[in-house]
C-alpha cells in the first residue's frame, strides 16, 4: 500500500496496486495488475485502475459500495459486489462490472482490499465525506455544464 505525500504535506491520496482476476467462463481466469485508489476531493468515491494506464481501463464508483460489498451482495445497474470464499478459506471480494460492451467479473482478495479501504478511511472518515466536498466548485461546474 502506497500512500503519496510529499514532505510532510498531508496525504492527499491512497494508492493500493492490487492484483484482480477476470473470470471468463468456465476457464482460468487471467491476472491483471490493477490499482484502487481513492482521493478525498472526491470523497464518496473510489477508482479502479484495470492494467495500464496508457491502455487500462478505469471504473470510479461510491466507497461505501466496496465497503458493503465485502459482506454482502450489493449494488444495481453497472457495478455489483459480492464476498466470496476460495478453496483456501481466504476471503475474495468479487466485482462485477456491466457496460454496453458486456460485463467483467473481477476477484480480488479482501484483506487488501479492506486495507485500502481502512486507509481512505483514516483520510476521510466514514460519514464525514461532506466535510471534504467542495460546494462552491461543484455549483459552478454544474452552472459551466448546463450552459455548454
Amino acid at each position: 500500500m502506497l500512500e503519496r505525500d510529499e514532505m510532510a504535506e498531508p496525504i492527499r491520496e491512497v494508492i493500493c496496486p492490487i492484483t484482480v482476476d477476470i473470470l471468463v467462463g468456465s476457464g482460468p481466469p487471467s491476472v491483471l495488475e490493477s490499482e484502487l485508489s481513492y482521493l478525498p476531493d472526491d470523497p464518496l468515491a473510489v477508482t479502479i485502475q484495470l492494467g495500464a494506464e496508457a491502455d487500462g481501463v478505469c471504473w470510479t464508483f461510491a466507497r461505501s459500495l466496496l465497503g458493503a460489498g465485502m459482506f454482502a451482495s450489493t449494488g444495481e445497474g453497472d457495478v455489483v459486489i459480492s464476498p466470496g470464499v476460495d478453496d483456501d478459506g481466504n476471503a475474495l471480494t468479487y466485482v462485477e462490472l456491466s457496460s454496453p460492451d458486456g460485463v467483467a467479473v473481477l476477484r480480488a482478495r479482501s484483506a487488501i482490499v479492506a486495507e485500502f479501504l481502512r486507509q481512505t478511511e483514516q483520510l476521510v472518515p466514514i460519514g464525514q465525506e461532506a466535510d471534504y466536498v467542495d460546494i462552491g466548485s461543484v455549483i459552478t461546474y454544474l452552472r459551466e455544464e448546463t450552459t455548454a
